[in-house]
């Protein structure tokens, strides 16, 4: 699923692994908090230890004690979009595509510390 559970019980079970990793890219922001959540109740420094990252840049992740670097959807662009696919239909036997590419929102919960 897509909440904040389990976010944490991804972060849990990737930190058990023989190899951790020094990032996680969380499947949007929810996740993230609940994989920072676990994180820190675990012991682990972010970013020192390893860095994460959210998708969807909801309001609170930079209000967080460690503010959350996300990736910004422009949902506003993906709307207008749609609005002119749906207005303008391709030519017959033809399709159309709208590129709309989210953007980097660095905070602090990314960029391990050097060693």
């Amino acid at each position: 699923s897509f909440s904040i559970e389990a976010g944490a019980e991804a972060a849990e079970a990737i930190m058990a692994l023989d190899q951790r990793p020094t990032a996680i890219f969380a499947v949007n922001d929810n996740t993230a908090i609940g994989a920072l959540s676990k994180l820190t109740n675990m012991g682990i420094m972010v970013p020192g230890d390893i860095s994460l990252v959210g998708y969807n840049d909801i309001p609170i992740v930079s209000h967080l004690p460690t503010p959350l670097t996300t990736m910004r959807v422009p949902f506003d662009q993906i709307a207008a979009a749609a609005l002119e696919l749906l207005d303008t239909p391709p030519a017959s036997g033809s399709s159309a595509t709208m590129l709309v590419a989210p953007t980097l929102i660095p905070r602090r919960s990314s960029g391990r510390l050097a060693e």
